[in-house]
């Protein structure tokens, strides 16, 4: 690579596998990659830093630092693993590469234009390189991208380097400034979907804290011990009571014992029961009844969290196919 190389970015010519020889790479700098590697230690480092300071001092300030440094760290990771792939590629004929959705090819006549994008958030402003095709298809190319961590001094060289190429091949002029909504139909359900399942697994979690004893407690986990009513909890028959459980080692607390168990019609009487772990509940033998409305819900929560995986799957698998098959349709014969 020679040093006028080294200064754009890119490698020299090559030869491609689609025709379009003479090919310009861009990729992301060791720079922003080395930017996003310290940002993924840091948080990493607070996360695990505040964490144990929480634990030992139980400061609610460290654990409010250790959770947002806890999902910081997986986001900076999971843009330094994208990042460390994309790759945009184009010469005389057209442009292809891999963005952070997926891999992308055009011939320059299949693009209508290619303008810079400007995104501002928290002060920072990012800029990419966006393609809008002839048939309404736009990407968001992985390289070259300028902002935050991901600076790059030679965007507006890299960008300007693209652009003229496309306009050298079709001699269209198009807006250098791409102003247009980048929600598309498909980010927008994929958007949904991931919210869904966000929603979805928080109740996992609600449900496996709140009902996690009565679900431990009908697959047999906890201490046996037997139960003394004392108070029944309302005046119908079948209610629940209040009491004594007494464990087998001759521990003993107050609690009540969830519904599903042996009827209970007075006073003085004892029924085998286990603490699985729930501060005033113990539960008859076998769970009782209190754990199949929390085990329906947690089936009901993972068959959402696994259909619309599926559907997100398939659904970008389908219209990337789509859009590869409409690139191809459109090239000369």
């Amino acid at each position: 690579m020679n040093a006028e190389n080294e200064a754009t970015g890119h490698d020299g010519p090559r030869e491609t596998e689609c025709g379009i020889d003479g090919m310009v790479e861009f990729r992301s700098t060791p720079r922003q990659l080395r930017n996003l590697l310290i940002a993924v230690i840091i948080t990493l480092g607070v996360a695990v830093g505040t964490g144990f300071v929480a634990i030992s001092a139980k400061s609610a300030f460290a654990v409010n630092i250790a959770v947002i440094a806890g999902l910081c760290c997986p986001i900076f990771l999971y843009c330094y693993l994208a990042y460390a792939f994309v790759v945009t590629k184009f010469g005389p004929q057209g442009i292809r590469g891999r963005s952070l959705a997926g891999r992308y090819e055009y011939r320059w006549e299949q693009v209508d234009n290619v303008a810079r994008r400007a995104f501002t958030s928290r002060g920072v402003t990012t800029y990419t390189v966006v393609l809008t095709t002839t048939y309404g298809d736009r990407i968001r190319l992985g390289a070259p991208v300028s902002g935050g961590v991901m600076g790059d001094p030679a965007f507006d060289a890299k960008f300007a380097q693209i652009r003229e190429a496309w306009q050298a091949a079709t001699g269209r002029t198009g807006p250098e400034a791409d102003t247009k909504s980048m929600w598309t139909l498909g980010l927008i359900l994929v958007t949904a979907g991931i919210c869904v399942q966000a929603i979805a697994v928080a109740a996992i979690a609600a449900t496996l804290s709140s009902y996690g004893p009565a679900l431990a407690a009908h697959d047999g986990e906890g201490t046996p011990g037997m139960f003394s009513p004392q108070i029944p909890n309302c005046a119908q028959p079948g209610c629940t009571w209040f009491g004594v459980f007494t464990a087998n080692s001759g521990n003993a607390k107050y609690a009540t014992l969830a519904a599903g168990g042996p009827a209970i019609d007075q006073q003085g009487v004892t029924v085998p029961a286990i603490d699985s772990g729930a501060k005033y509940t113990v539960y008859p033998i076998g769970g009782g009844t209190a754990w199949q409305a929390p085990a329906a819900g947690l089936a009901a929560a993972s068959g959402v969290v696994l259909v619309v995986l599926a559907a997100e799957v398939t659904g970008g698998l389908l219209m990337r196919r789509r859009r590869i098959r409409r690139a191809r349709g459109a090239l000369p014969v």
